[in-house]
Parts: C-alpha cells; structure tokens; sequence
C-alpha cells in the first residue's frame, strides 16, 4: 500500500511531505496494579488483547538505546514481559527492576515502517507501595479492522480484569514507527499540528510517562470509554442530584436514557460509554462536529484531566491542556487548523 497525504489518516513530516504516523483503529486498557497483585491479571489482559494477533506481531522492541531495537520475537522477549508484570505488583522493589518503559511488538522490523498491527505495553513509575503503578496496554490495527472485534477484546479485558481497569477506551489514534527510526522525532511536530485538525484521534503517552498519574483521571474520552469501578464510583459522586447514571442500563426504557447522545453499558464492575454508531475522526475541516462525543466529554469532565499532563515536545504545559480539553467550545482547539 503506498502511503500519501491525500489520506487524511497519513500525517506527513511537514518538511520532507514523507508519512510518518498514521491514524489507526485501537485499544487502550490501563491497568491499575497495586502491590501485592496477582500478576496473573496484567499477563491474561496483554493476552485477551493480542489473541489470535501473534503471527502480525513477529517483531519486538522497546526503549532500550541499543538492545532495544527492532528484532524478531524471541521466547525471552515474552518472558521479560512477563516478569516485568510480576516486577509491577511487587511496588517499587529495587531488587526487581523493570528492564524497560515500554515494550512494542510490531509487523516489520524496519524501524521506519509504519505499523498495520502494534501493540505495546508501557509501564508507569511509582515510589510508594500505597501507590498504584498504572499499566497502559495498546493494541492498533488496520482501518478496515471489524470494530466488533475491538470492542469484544476491550470488553473481554473489562470483565476479566475488574478492579484492575482504570479506564480504556476504543477509537482512532495516532500510530508512529518505531521508537528508533529516523522518523519517529519528526512525528512528534507532525502529530501535535494534525492532532488539531482531527478533534477526535487520541495522541496517546508513548512512553507511558503519565501511566501511574493517569490512574485516577481519565485522559481523554473516545468513541469507546470505560471507566474501572474507582474512577466509575467517583464520577458518580461528581454527578448532579437530580441524574441517574443507571437509567439506561436497566431492562425498562426510560426518557432520561432515551434522550442521550451517548449509550451505557455495564461490562462486569466496569462502566462503558458509546458516543455514536460509529467512530468519527472529528475532522474539523470536514465540519465533522462530535457531538456524541461532546456530550460524553461534558459528562464525564468530573473525572477527566485537564492540567498536570505534559505531552511530549512539542506540546509544552498550556497547548497539553488545550488538547485535554480540545472537546469544550469554548478552547482555541474547536478551531479549524
């Protein structure tokens, strides 16, 4: 497939007019694991989430400068991932280090590729046993990928990792190469122009520096959102008194239910939220409004960042929380680009 910017899911360096990210269908789970865990819940979610994906997935790499490069999956690379799981839920255990931040398996080893099929696991920083570690598991896959099955795998994971899920969330995102080709710095620009043009594509935290942070606050809603039972609890207690968020989940149809722009649904202990049939890019060249995902932003603002998140360069403080709060009327990112 040749790649051009006449698609608008191809983002060109703005320079040398060469693709270097792509907007993709995907899957984000983060996992709130606590010490004294049982790692078995990490390890099932990772494998829930690329089931029947592995032969698309033949190449591993992470952070690492060297070591980390593209490279064909080896059985020790699925044992490191595992062992990093058990490391997370041991808390911060200097005798069980974390070898790397962020673990990708791809399709191709050439480290400018773009990525059809990707999946990664980063993993947070914490300093205190009574902290949670979050864990974001991601999984992109081609545009004509059934969405049915994206939302099947988010919602297997919701069910069986419960209490773990923070939050995810199901929809377009942003897909770079790999962290060590010579395109990955040139889409970081790329991505923070695009990002405002396309309200509705998740830019992501690569490296999962705001993991851990990211636990007790949603950072962006989707076309896809869950909340895990804490984040769901608390967003309860930031609705107003007369707004039942159970209506539509009960057998009988009320009003209420019938009148919102967005669909709830009970996933095990887990809270899913659907703003529309299907999902839009938010293309605001194209006038493509999301309203559906407007309305869920407003009614999930309570438990949703909008400081404390710094993106990484070239967004800085103030343009981070612009893009947090892109889905408000009343910020600079409802503009066309």
């Amino acid at each position: 497939m040749v790649l051009t910017g006449r698609d608008r899911t191809v983002v060109l360096d703005p320079w040398q007019r060469t693709p270097v990210a792509l907007v993709r269908p995907g899957i984000e789970i983060l996992l709130a694991l606590q010490h004294g865990d049982d790692p078995g819940v990490a390890i099932g979610a990772w494998e829930q989430l690329v089931d029947g994906l592995q032969t698309s997935l033949p190449v591993v790499e992470d952070n690492r400068e060297h070591q980390g490069r593209p490279r064909a999956a080896q059985p020790a690379d699925v044992l490191s991932l595992r062992r990093a799981f058990h490391a997370a839920c041991r808390g911060p255990d200097p005798a069980h280090p974390i070898a790397w931040a962020i673990q990708r398996w791809l399709d191709a080893d050439d480290p400018d590729h773009l990525p059809e099929y990707a999946a990664s696991c980063s993993l947070g920083w914490t300093s205190a046993p009574s902290r949670a570690r979050g864990c974001s598991l991601v999984l992109t896959v081609p545009a004509d990928h059934d969405l049915d099955d994206l939302v099947a795998r988010a919602r297997a994971i919701a069910v069986r990792a419960g209490d773990a899920v923070a939050w995810a969330t199901v929809g377009p995102r942003f897909v770079r190469a790999s962290l060590h080709g010579s395109t990955f710095d040139r889409s970081l620009p790329a991505i923070s122009a695009r990002a405002r043009r396309l309200l509705g594509v998740d830019v992501g935290d690569p490296f999962g520096l705001y993991a851990t942070a990211l636990v007790q606050r949603l950072r962006t809603v989707s076309w896809m959102t869950v909340l895990g039972p804490e984040l769901a609890a608390v967003h309860a207690d930031s609705l107003p008194d007369d707004w039942d968020d159970d209506d539509d989940l009960d057998d009988e149809v009320h009003d209420s239910a019938a009148s919102r722009p967005f669909e709830q649904h009970q996933w095990g202990p887990c809270r899913a939220y659907q703003a529309g049939a299907r999902p839009s890019l938010g293309d605001v060249n194209r006038g493509e409004t999301l309203s559906d995902l407007r309305a869920l932003d407003s009614h999930l603002r309570g438990v949703r960042a909008s400081t404390g998140i710094h993106l990484m360069p070239p967004w800085d403080a103030d343009s981070s929380a612009q893009w947090l709060e892109r889905l408000e009327t009343d910020t600079p990112w409802a503009e066309a680009a």
